[in-house]
């Protein structure tokens, strides 16, 4: 393999260049100067030119000297540059982080957790990923996601996960609908009969469906909906009735709509907020300062 020119030998040079003198470009480079002249001669080995010429007035450049100068000037440039970027990326919360958030939560917790992140890292830039929480697991794990705003329960596999808080749930239900009239209700007395539900690959159905009772039977011929609104609207429609986090609620998914919201008796059903990252990751240990800097 052909020898290549190290750094250090270019920094020669352009130091060199600079001071036209071996003595004050080895003070400057803090080299004695016998190192500076074996470091220039082994130099232009490896290049198999002159470059430099030495006479009693000095040290000037020769000719393809000059062509290397400019080159090695480009090379040092990238480098540092190279160095920097690194560097800075090194920093605890600075640069890009890759965010991933599922559907339920993504419209309800984004916008605040983007004031948080300005507040406790106003380095950090959020590139951020809504998605299931099937995609946003394996994009974790794949590592072109750096986190992710979860709901559990869900399986993690070897995730870490920080969780940031509950979020209740809360019947919702037309005003003529037989639980309007109650203050507060039980999971007896829900039915999965006329449970409308989110399409399957949200999370939240499978915790909706564990909030009802197992005596009842879910509805098969019952619409399913892709999102929290078209679900909502299904229920103004009087098509059934359903469970929304109160994250949503407290958002204003209702507003507007001919719909009554109810709690449930304590203990209500809920599930936990969590911040998920990959203990290996690279980025492991800004998602964790970061998570514990949310909240909700």
């Amino acid at each position: 393999m052909t020898p290549l020119p190290t750094l250090r030998q270019l920094q020669y040079l352009m130091t060199l260049s600079e001071h036209q003198s071996f003595s004050k470009a080895a003070a400057a480079l803090h080299v004695t100067q016998p190192t500076l002249s074996a470091g220039m001669r082994e130099l232009e080995s490896i290049l198999d030119a002159q470059l430099v010429e030495r006479g009693k007035r000095g040290v000037r450049l020769t000719p393809v000297g000059r062509e290397a100068l400019g080159r090695a000037a480009d090379i040092l440039d990238k480098t540092e540059a190279l160095v920097a970027a690194v560097s800075e990326r090194a920093k605890p919360l600075t640069g890009r982080l890759n965010v991933g958030l599922i559907p339920t939560i993504a419209p309800f917790f984004l916008p605040q957790m983007m004031f948080q992140t300005r507040e406790a890292a106003p380095d950090l830039t959020l590139v951020v990923r809504e998605s299931f929480s099937q995609d946003l697991v394996e994009r974790l794990n794949m590592g072109t996601l750096d986190m992710a705003i979860l709901a559990l329960p869900y399986a993690l596999g070897g995730l870490e996960h920080h969780i940031l808080g509950a979020d209740e749930f809360w019947l919702l239900c037309p005003p003529d609908h037989a639980l309007a009239n109650r203050a507060q209700i039980s999971a007896a007395d829900v039915s999965r009969e006329d449970m409308l539900l989110l399409e399957d690959g949200h999370c939240l159905r499978d915790h909706v469906l564990a909030a009802c009772p197992t005596q009842s039977g879910q509805n098969s011929g019952l619409p399913t909906a892709a999102s929290l609104y078209t679900l909502v609207h299904l229920v103004a429609a009087g098509l059934g009735i359903t469970l929304v986090p109160k994250m949503a609620l407290d958002h204003g998914l209702i507003r507007g709509l001919p719909l009554v919201a109810r709690p449930f008796k304590r203990p209500p059903p809920s599930r936990d907020i969590a911040v998920v990252w990959r203990p290996q990751a690279a980025r492991a240990r800004d998602a964790e300062a970061l998570a514990r800097a949310l909240r909700l």
